[in-house]
């Protein structure tokens, strides 16, 4: 479905996305109302569809489009509004409506989000460029998370947690006192550095086979993650300093 229709230029795919019938649908010229335009609640959707079925490529382009969309008649008019023309710009209805803010929703989601199947989940598939976000409060700590095609990175209540050389999704990050895992999808092969980790990691494993660490330097150890998507489990002899799960 998303390669033959999602991204297809015929039917829904293009600068700004997606349209709520399809670009060759004979009523799209008519343009009216939900015969073509592009909705706030109808992208968050379709961006939550793809972010659960770990079509990362996708969710990034999606969330760009969409942010693109929004920014299209805000910088001009400082509308957030009720649909968009599949044009950019405003298409109709009330010029000041709540859920056209979803459009920005969708790109700060692509930073850091929760969800009830992936758990905690950060970072972009190989983005562009860099980009930060801060002060985002979740499960009563505070988050700086760095994306780019480079680092992914990620801070908690102001030390570094993790990070990775190249941009990546972490999904079901699971940090307790004596352990640490979780999936990872990326395009090519990374040095993950795991920070603050007190002792030596008693087990490590990638897709439940043993592995060690390619470094150790100053209290963090390095992993190298294959390209695609893996699971990483790690458990330490000692706790950590700060002993609550997140």
């Amino acid at each position: 479905m998303i390669k033959g229709h999602l991204l297809n230029p015929d039917e829904f795919w293009g600068q700004y996305v997606i349209p709520t019938i399809s670009r060759n649908d004979p009523a799209f010229k008519e343009q009216y109302y939900w015969r073509g335009d592009i909705w706030g609640p109808t992208n968050y959707l379709v961006y939550e569809g793809l972010n659960r079925y770990g079509q990362d490529g996708t969710a990034l382009e999606f969330a760009e489009k969409s942010y693109d969309l929004f920014e299209s008649d805000w910088q001009r008019n400082q509308h957030s509004d009720e649909n968009y023309s599949p044009w950019g710009g405003t298409a109709g209805g009330d010029p000041h409506y709540t859920w056209g803010t979803l459009l920005c929703l969708i790109p700060l989601e692509q930073f850091i989000d929760e969800t009830p199947w992936d758990g905690l989940r950060f970072g972009a598939l190989n983005p562009p460029k860099e980009a930060v976000l801060s002060n985002v409060r979740w499960d009563r700590h505070q988050y700086r998370v760095m994306i780019g095609p480079n680092r992914t990175a990620i801070e908690r209540d102001g030390k570094m947690e993790i990070e990775a050389n190249a941009g990546v999704v972490f999904r079901d990050y699971r940090s307790e006192s004596v352990s640490l895992s979780f999936n990872i999808d990326t395009v090519r092969p990374a040095n993950v550095t795991i920070h603050d980790f007190a002792g030596r990691p008693t087990t490590m494993t990638v897709d439940g086979r043993a592995t060690k660490p390619a470094m150790e330097e100053g209290g963090a150890i390095i992993v190298t993650i294959p390209a695609g998507k893996h699971s990483f489990v790690g458990t330490w002899n000692q706790p950590k300093e700060h002993n609550e799960s997140h």
